[in-house]
């Protein structure tokens, strides 16, 4: 089972600005989110903060199960990567502390090949066998024939930068497809896809039962993929319970009704504002309104402090492919 939620998160970047303030959305289980916003607005932060590398500086996070993360740029690491290290970083707990014994008991091999080193070496591929190491191989092998064409044995020490963008991206997806991660966070799977592979990525996040929210700006994509489309919008974010179709008629009637509340909200403020004026007036020449006077300011501070002026619909500058 897997579930995304989130109450009031609050994210302030280095130097005291906040990125969001008091977002609110839930994801339920089985549930395909689109997640769409301006360029720059913090869609990767707060998946980020989703998938528990981040912390809030305010609110709840809560997401139940194991998570997956794609990020949007694959490979893009300082150091070289190879295709193992980058399949290694996809897999569980358990199978990469035992990679990480085989490469140590590898390398000692290599150096000082004696009775001590060739048994650290069997010790090491015991305990990648009861990870599921093999298991995990036979994986790998299957994603790398689908993504670009090679099987792993012989690629397994090749460099990801040496793969096309698209197969970078194809390769992320098929491992992280088939991992066995309850929600699924992915940051622009479709960008550098080509239209056959976006056809591919729309039908596997279309019949996957988990709980995956991912970012998109390819109106065909969120179309034909999610079930619901969060927005972030200034620094909070909304909901839509639908697929992209029917948004740009939902946002219009948000819009609506986000503009009438502020418009009651000016109105009466407006209205108790110029009450409190002319008491005043009647005040400055009649004492007997000074109460009246003083009532009416009380009465447009209780006001102010008790009703929150609406937010009203901010503009909004998606880029939608």
């Amino acid at each position: 089972m897997g579930v995304i939620e989130l109450t009031d998160v609050t994210v302030a970047l280095p130097g005291g600005w906040t990125l969001f303030e008091g977002v609110s959305f839930r994801v339920p289980d089985g549930e395909h989110a689109g997640l769409i916003g301006a360029n720059g607005i913090g869609k990767t932060t707060l998946l980020r903060l989703m998938a528990g590398e981040d912390r809030p500086a305010a609110g709840t996070v809560r997401v139940e199960g194991r998570v997956g993360l794609m990020q949007q740029f694959i490979g893009s690491n300082e150091r070289p990567m190879s295709v193992r290290d980058f399949l290694l970083a996809y897999s569980e707990q358990e199978v990469r502390a035992a990679a990480a014994k085989v490469r140590a008991a590898e390398e000692r091999l290599a150096v000082e090949p004696d009775e001590k080193a060739q048994l650290g070496y069997a010790s090491a591929l015991a305990a990648w066998e009861h990870a599921g190491g093999y298991r995990a191989e036979v994986l790998w092998d299957r994603c790398a024939q689908a993504a670009f064409g090679g099987g792993y044995p012989e690629s397994a020490e090749r460099l990801v930068d040496t793969l096309s963008g698209g197969e970078r991206k194809r390769l992320a997806l098929e491992i992280v497809f088939a991992s066995p991660f309850d929600v699924l966070m992915l940051d622009e799977p479709d960008n550098t896809l080509d239209i056959q592979g976006k056809g591919w990525l729309e039908t596997m996040i279309a019949q996957d039962p988990r709980t995956i929210l991912f970012v998109s700006h390819d109106r065909t994509v969120l179309d034909r993929a999610a079930t619901r489309i969060v927005t972030l919008e200034g620094r909070a974010a909304w909901t839509h319970v639908g697929g992209f179709s029917t948004y740009a008629e939902a946002r219009d009637a948000r819009v609506e009704r986000l503009d009438e509340r502020h418009r009651r909200y000016e109105d009466e403020r407006h209205r108790l504002s110029e009450m409190v004026k002319e008491m005043k007036r009647k005040a400055a020449y009649n004492d007997g309104w000074a109460s009246k006077a003083r009532s009416a300011e009380h009465r447009l501070e209780r006001f102010e402090m008790r009703e929150k002026p609406p937010e009203k619909a901010a503009i909004q500058d998606v880029k939608m492919r």
